[in-house]
């Protein structure tokens, strides 16, 4: 639980008004990674963001937490799937590219597999 309320803590903080597109932990950072695992999984450059979209996937739709989460994938949903999710939400939102890479995950996430 408390796990939870951390994250959500983290998700209300104010973004540095020091980030931008050449930050790598910001959403404009980790596109580039994200757009190459569509053309070749394969790349190295794709590895950055395969990892890292299913890392914070992993944690909200897991069960060990005995605690209800935000996200509700439907079975078979794989990374390939997340990251489209992700990739489409920041291309739709593109007044939150600064923001800090987890929190639009999990905004794409929420408003695509929410519960």
């Amino acid at each position: 639980m408390r796990y939870i309320l951390l994250v959500l803590a983290m998700l209300a903080l104010p973004v540095s008004a020091s980030a931008d597109s050449t930050n790598p932990r910001s959403v404009a950072g980790i596109m580039p990674s994200c757009q190459a695992a569509f053309v070749n999984i394969e790349d190295p450059n794709a590895l950055a963001c395969i990892m890292y979209v299913s890392g914070v996937s992993d944690v909200f739709t897991s069960h060990v937490l005995d605690t209800p989460m935000p996200v509700c994938s439907p079975e078979g949903t794989n990374t390939m799937d997340v990251i489209g999710a992700f990739v489409s939400w920041s291309r739709r939102n593109p007044d939150v590219w600064n923001e800090d890479v987890f929190r639009g995950v999990v905004m794409a996430l929420i408003e695509r597999y929410g519960c």
